[in-house]
């Protein structure tokens, strides 16, 4: 069974309450009507192609603080608008330079009730005044922040840090006010976690029972892992030992402490008989499915009364749990017979199949609709797997769960030489998926397979869609050597028009605080905006930010997000910037004298960073490979003594010393097999002399592309992949590279 290590999420049961040169050409959208219950956007210009506030942002990227001030000072001397702005942003950046008496003689004259970011001027007032030792002016600015801008992205944080403050003067009732407004904050878990330590470590100090009473109880339902290590049970522990939980706490509260920590039984069973209502039976069944005792979780549900559809929806998915978890034998309890077993199963995808008939939540019905198709088709029941797929397309146009089920069993048929049968299969995921990354493999097979069935026109038609892309892949590139052409004479089937930059104006002040080079202040911004943003608009603004902070990993992950195409075959619809940021150029100097020295192509080199180590000097593997181009010490030793250069470890992330010894490295590893680049590419990732190995044991007659796709590790075939499309996506993004 697919499901057979852990529970499906209990969510529908337990529901009871750019590069460097881009910063400054993005432009930042007019303000627009705030939407009811967030903040308004902001109405923050662009800045002007030349002014002080660019200059500004230029000389602080170049951290030439003296160069700042030479820009801003003379502005600020201003009783205008401008001045006001130049008064700021002098503050910010002294503040960010840790030059914390001028960012806080800034700040206390950039006072403008009316004006932009006077949220953030008084969190940096804040936080320059308590450096230099004023605690009431940085307590007074809090107090401001909160009181004026309950609705800003920064109350949360100022909220936790009055707590600090408070405490650091020594003021318990203080701390106790901060603590009170901290609570009715939006917090992480972690950071509310911590607030309610912090709350209960007071109130021990001072004796204050009540205050450790009420930080313990939050603790106990919120945050129960967390009150189980700091035993807080215990201030409620009567004389013989027992605790009644009852006695301190409401009955939702414990069934919110049992969704909390589904393990824990004890809260639940606190709750008399007479009190205990729907939900209350379903959170027990799902702490008794999850510690595999289904069967007296289906015991429970059987007194459940649902009242509407919603709630005989959440009957029916938490039926369905316990009896998949009774249709799979697990050691350590007493196992059903095995006609049984299926009996269990069958009625548990009856109940799913119920689920999509009536259930009023979306998610729910696509739930329901997957988890009968991976039961089905792990069952080998195809005809009826695909009913759940087409259903499963009609209902959510978007879904693709089938993709990869059907490409691996057009891939079985081929293998195993029924070329018709994989056609079969490969043509169902083509009707079904057809954007999908798998549909593109299908058709590359497909037309192989045409081509040895007889069937040329149909094969070269499908030969000519995959050389229509508009990036080189593993696929274009081999369709086009079965049509015997050269990239150069194939454009792209159909021209694409850039799609925009995904944009929400509440996220303005953020992309405006990015322009400006306060990178870390943007991102504060935007981490406390991100339930209400568009997703899209604030993947990608995080994205460019990241960038900018030189934490290129964790900005392509972003890019991809926000512009799923990136990456693929048809590419060239994403904005120029997010391509150029997804395709860096780091180290573009260093690449190019260790590529030309060793004759390989720069764009290769380049793609092979891209894939190792997001260009990341520190990166390290799990298996221990480091710096840009991921070598194993071992490696690395040895490359060094053949050149005659000196090795040490910590070398390794040194980006010319990796660059040197990798380019060596895949010179010798191309030289292994004969030039040809894609086995090399395998080689490197998945070791030379395996990858020889399998080479020639498929035989002398063996087709590249079929070997690839055929290598049983995964790691590599997808690298060799990878490498193939991001290396022409440096040729096609920047001239020169050759």
């Amino acid at each position: 069974m697919t499901f057979n290590s852990l529970l499906r999420p209990a969510t529908f049961v337990l529901a009871l309450s750019l590069p460097a040169a881009a910063p400054l050409e993005m432009r930042v959208e007019e303000a627009s009507k705030p939407v009811a219950g967030t903040r308004q956007a902001s109405s923050l210009a662009a800045l002007p192609s030349e002014s002080p506030f660019r200059e500004a942002a230029t000389a602080f990227r170049q951290q030439d603080f003296a160069a700042v001030r030479s820009a801003l000072i003379p502005l600020s001397r201003e009783r205008s608008p401008n001045g006001g702005i130049a008064r700021l942003l002098l503050g910010f950046y002294a503040h960010a330079n840790e030059d914390v008496e001028l960012a806080r003689e800034m700040l206390l004259s950039a006072r403008e009730p009316s004006g932009e970011l006077q949220d953030w001027r008084l969190f940096l007032l804040a936080d320059s005044a308590q450096a230099l030792g004023d605690l009431p002016t940085a307590i007074a600015s809090l107090d401001e922040l909160l009181t004026v801008f309950p609705d800003s992205p920064l109350s949360s944080r100022g909220a936790v840090r009055g707590v600090e403050m408070a405490q650091t003067a020594g003021d318990s009732d203080a701390a106790f006010i901060w603590i009170a407004r901290a609570r009715l904050q939006p917090l992480d878990d972690e950071t509310a976690t911590t607030l309610e330590t912090t709350a209960l470590e007071l109130a021990t100090t001072l004796a204050d029972r009540p205050r450790q009473e009420e930080a313990a109880r939050r603790l106990l339902v919120h945050h129960p892992l967390a009150a189980s290590k700091l035993e807080v049970v215990d201030l409620f522990r009567q004389p013989n030992g027992e605790i009644d939980w009852l006695g301190f706490l409401s009955p939702a509260e414990l069934e919110l402490r049992a969704r909390n920590l589904l393990a824990i039984e004890v809260s639940l069973e606190a709750v008399p008989e007479s009190r205990r209502g729907f939900d209350w039976h379903l959170t027990m069944a799902a702490v008794q499915t999850f510690r595999h005792r289904s069967s007296d979780a289906l015991v429970v549900l059987d007194r459940a009364r649902a009242e509407g559809i919603g709630e005989r929806s959440r009957l029916l998915w938490q039926r369905a749990q316990a009896q998949m978890d009774l249709a799979i034998v697990r050691r350590g309890r007493t196992n059903l017979p095995a006609s049984e077993r299926q009996d269990m199963k069958d009625s548990a995808l009856e109940n799913l199949r119920k689920i999509a008939l009536i259930a009023p939540d979306r998610e729910m019905v696509i739930e329901a609709l997957r988890w009968r198709f991976e039961e089905l088709a792990d069952d080998n029941r195809f005809e009826a797997a695909m009913d759940e797929l087409l259903e499963l397309r009609d209902f959510e146009p978007t879904d693709t769960t089938g993709a990869r089920y059907l490409w691996q069993q057009g891939w079985g048929e081929y293998s195993r030489r029924n070329l018709s049968g994989a056609v079969g299969y490969w043509s169902e995921l083509e009707g079904l998926y057809p954007e999908s990354r798998y549909s593109r493999s299908g058709r590359y097979w497909s037309a192989r397979a045409h081509e040895r069935l007889g069937n040329k026109e149909r094969a070269v038609a499908l030969y000519q869609l995959l050389a229509g892309s508009d990036t080189t892949d593993f696929y274009r590139q081999h369709a086009l050597a079965r049509l015997d052409a050269q990239p150069e004479s194939w454009s792209p089937s159909s021209t694409t028009p850039a799609e925009p930059w995904p944009r929400d104006p509440l996220l303005s002040r953020a992309r405006w605080l990015s322009e400006l080079a306060l990178d870390e202040l943007a991102l504060m911004e935007l981490e406390g905006l991100e339930p209400q943003s568009d997703r899209r608009a604030f993947q990608a603004l995080k994205a460019v930010i990241l960038a900018r902070l030189g934490q290129r990993r964790d900005s392509i992950h972003l890019l991809a997000a926000a512009f799923p195409a990136l990456g693929g075959p048809h590419q060239a619809s994403v904005p120029l910037e997010a391509r150029q940021m997804y395709y860096p150029l780091d180290y573009k100097e260093l690449v190019n004298r260790h590529a030309e020295a060793h004759d390989l192509p720069t764009p290769l080199v380049l793609a092979m960073i891209r894939q190792e180590s997001a260009f990341d000097p520190a990166a390290r593997s799990w298996a221990g490979a480091r710096g840009l181009m991921q070598l194993m010490p071992a490696t690395g030793r040895e490359l060094a003594r053949r050149i005659g250069v000196r090795y040490s470890t910590a070398r390794l992330s040194d980006p010319d010393f990796s660059i040197q010894l990798g380019t060596t490295y895949f010179r010798q590893v191309l030289e292994m097999f004969e030039g040809n680049e894609v086995l090399a590419l395998a080689g490197y990732n998945g070791g030379p002399y395996r990858i020889k190995r399998l080479w020639r044991k498929s035989g002398r007659d063996a087709e590249l592309d079929y070997f690839v796709e055929g290598l049983t590790l995964p790691e590599t075939k997808i690298y060799v992949k990878r490498i193939l499309l991001f290396a022409d996506s440096y040729r096609q993004l920047y001239d020169g590279l050759g």
